[in-house]
């Protein structure tokens, strides 16, 4: 049985119990007991589910950590290696080597900028951006009591499994 059912069921026994002026019969209370029960059952059972599905996104994040720190290492190997063989290249004059497996070719990148000055440069280069709202500023402010035009503070709530 669901959640929204027990729940359901529970409302129907209260209903009965206040037309019969609060009083439940025996098989009524029993009934309710179990369903409470049932509740309560269910509701473990769905917090195991989440905590559960809590552990997994955690084990996935490691994994992910692995992973990427894997990654940055054979990327900056791979770094490494094109360094090495560009100085070797260089040093013989030669634009390209190899053989049939596998071979290289020195080329030249495509233009980029170097900045030597950002002062220098007239404004016409420069993009302006959008300021953003320092939430934390404003919900500092506001806790100290101080009024921020256009702004309250607000509480929600979640759910903790304890």
């Amino acid at each position: 049985m669901k959640l929204y059912e027990i729940n359901a069921k529970i409302a129907k026994l209260i209903e009965l119990s206040e037309e019969s002026e609060g009083e439940l019969s025996e098989a009524q209370f029993a009934d309710l007991s179990v369903l409470n029960i049932e509740f309560d059952e269910k509701v473990q059972d769905v917090a195991l589910y989440a905590l559960t599905l809590k552990a997994e996104a955690v084990a996935i994040d490691t994994e992910i950590k692995r992973l990427a720190a894997n990654k940055e290492r054979r990327t900056a190997r791979i770094d490494q290696l094109k360094s090495y063989l560009i100085e070797q290249l260089n040093l013989r004059n030669l634009k390209r080597a190899g053989g049939a497996k596998a071979s290289v070719r020195v080329q030249k990148n495509a233009p980029s900028v170097e900045v030597l000055d950002e002062t220098q440069i007239p404004l016409t280069y420069w993009v302006p951006q959008e300021p953003t709202l320092n939430r934390t500023a404003i919900l500092a402010d506001l806790k100290a009591g101080k009024p921020v035009p256009g702004t309250q503070t607000k509480q929600g709530e979640h759910l903790r499994f304890v």
